[in-house]
């Protein structure tokens, strides 16, 4: 029995949370998770038995070429590593010799070898009986919040049966089967545990151990080997390359649970002391530089934005000469713990120095950071600290830019963000500034390009009606000066775009809008009467989110620009 807690399914700013499920504690015993996964994959498993069966044939037949033998190699190497995580112990034994025994396929192996065939198959046709653990075989796995772990693995059947294991413990579990995609998938999911096969196609485990260990962002990160290979030189091999643990296949899930606890255990404490604030209990600069680097690229890559604050305490000096130095790291303490509460997992607040700290906000335009900054503002603002000599408040003052509209780059960002800053304070203080105010941006929520008066009066008093801020422009010219001026005039979060326009037309505006990255942060739906497949086709390709063909239907456009906001 499974019981399902929905939760809202996207934010505000356009990030996608995912549902929770809240298992039965019946389904997610051990034996049960392993019995699903191995129901799961056993028609695979099969097919991997019948691979090395047509190779040992090939051998009595003398027929059997490169490829089948390397096939029943790898099935067979796989075998050994997976089955006896289930049970299946004298399959596990059964295909570990056929491993070694297919690399000497002479003719005095075949007997044996068809004899561990037939005892492969028996084995694993018989009903999976897997031991429930004793209660003083429980293992706890101790982290103040879900832990990312990915495991790199070309064994789907390992992978399944480790996310199994590992995920009812309130891990965070990511898996990848193709090794070459490795660096893609570590920026991505960002993990404190690593969890490599040794043994994998197009790249081995320890390569990527070596070339993790050389980069400057990830050689801290956690690596342990899971591998069907015990001997010495193996495991010294492992140990050379930069490896923390190792684990023996098959996987067992108690000892995988135990070692995967024990070194986020020493991961945590290292980057406590290595990445942290000790005051404010943030990341310290070091660390926050890091990750805005991270978070960079990442919008980079799936055309997010980023926004990027500066706050100073106000005042803070006065503070510190009026109420002590005791009572100036009380102020720091609580907007550090603050910003704590306020920020998500996925965004970055870290102590810059001093009494300045920076704010990392991955996936949200800067209109949106600023509305949340004044109100973490006003929240901070009515905590109370007590001195020796009376009760006092404290304020910040912020700056908010946003990556790429603000700056090309990391520190110009930070650098525009920081004066933005600097205007908050010569406004009076106690206040968040949008480094867009300098250049007086138009913000709207959806702006409407369309000639024809008549229905942009009607698209403009629906929009309205339902809330959203908007305006309508009747040439296209006029809008790629609005849009896409140095600086821009108007910024909207949805563009209905007529594709008949005077003075520029929509596939030339679109163009346009494309070429100075407005499309990071605006969604487009083209509008046209003429409904053909080219037209379609060639909006699309230049990067519109959706089209709508004239006539149309206004509830059902109104739907449309609603889904454009909110995804």
């Amino acid at each position: 029995m499974v019981y399902t807690l929905s939760l809202p399914g996207v934010l505000a700013h356009g990030i996608i949370k995912r549902s929770h499920v809240i298992p039965d504690p019946a389904d997610i015993s051990p034996e049960n998770i392993l019995r699903s996964v191995w129901g799961k994959h056993r028609d695979s498993v099969f097919e991997h038995v019948d691979t090395i069966e047509s190779a040992v044939n090939g051998l009595v037949t003398g027929k059997l070429d490169d490829h089948l033998l390397s096939e029943a190699q790898r099935a067979a190497h796989t075998l050994a590593g997976s089955a006896g995580t289930f049970g299946f112990m004298r399959a596990t034994e059964a295909a570990s010799q056929l491993e070694l025994g297919l690399a000497d396929s002479s003719n005095t192996q075949v007997p044996l070898l068809r004899t561990l065939v037939i005892d492969l198959r028996r084995d694993l046709e018989r009903e999976i009986a897997i031991p429930k653990p004793a209660p003083s075989a429980a293992v706890s796995v101790e982290h103040p919040r879900a832990a990312r772990v990915l495991i790199v693995d070309d064994d789907p059947l390992a992978l399944d049966a480790m996310r199994g294991i590992l995920e009812p413990h309130d891990l965070e579990v990511f898996t990848l089967t193709e090794p070459l995609c490795f660096w893609e998938k570590l920026e991505e999911v960002a993990p404190e545990l690593l969890i490599l096969d040794v043994d994998m196609p197009g790249v081995n485990g320890p390569d990527l151990c070596r070339a993790v260990r050389d980069d400057a962002r990830w050689s801290g990160l956690a690596v342990i080997f899971v591998t069907a290979a015990g001997d010495a030189a193996t495991i010294e091999g492992l140990f050379r390359v930069g490896a923390d643990d190792h684990l023996a296949k098959p996987i067992v899930g108690k000892e995988l649970l135990t070692r995967v606890s024990n070194r986020l255990k020493r991961v945590r404490l290292y980057r406590a002391q290595a990445e942290t604030d000790d005051l404010t209990g943030l990341a310290n600069r070091a660390k926050a530089n890091a990750e805005l680097t991270r978070l960079l690229g990442l919008a980079d890559r799936f055309s997010q934005p980023l926004s990027i604050a500066m706050l100073d305490l106000d005042r803070f000096k006065q503070i510190n000469d009026t109420h002590g130095h005791a009572s100036g790291d009380s102020v720091l303490r609580a907007l550090g713990e603050r910003l704590r509460l306020d920020f998500r997992d996925n965004d970055v607040a870290g102590r810059w120095g001093g009494e300045e700290f920076i704010i990392g906000m991955y996936g949200m335009q800067r209109e949106d950071a600023l509305r949340r900054l004044t109100d973490t503002l006003h929240r901070f603002g009515e905590e109370k600290f007590t001195s020796t000599r009376e009760v006092f408040q404290a304020s910040f003052s912020a700056g908010v830019a946003e990556y790429p509209l603000d700056g090309p780059d990391l520190p110009t960002v930070i650098g525009t963000a920081d004066q933005a800053l600097y205007d908050a304070k010569a406004a009076g203080r106690a206040c968040v500034r949008d480094a867009g105010e300098k250049t007086s941006i138009e913000l709207c929520d959806v702006v409407c390009v369309e000639d024809d008066q008549v229905l942009a009066e009607l698209l403009q008093s629906s929009l309205r009606t339902r809330g959203y801020n908007t305006r309508c422009l009747d040439d296209g010219e006029q809008a790629r000066l609005a849009l896409c001026g140095s600086p821009p005039t108007l910024r909207c979060r949805v563009l209905l775009l007529d594709i008949d326009l005077p003075g520029l037309d929509g596939h030339s505006l679109l163009r346009q809008l494309a070429g100075h990255d407005v499309l990071r942060s605006t969604r487009v739906i083209m509008l046209t009467a003429r409904a053909s497949e080219t037209d379609t086709i060639k909006a699309l390709e230049l990067g519109a989110f959706d089209h709508v063909a004239k006539p149309f239907s206004l509830p059902v456009l109104m739907h449309r620009i609603q889904i454009a906001i909110t995804t």
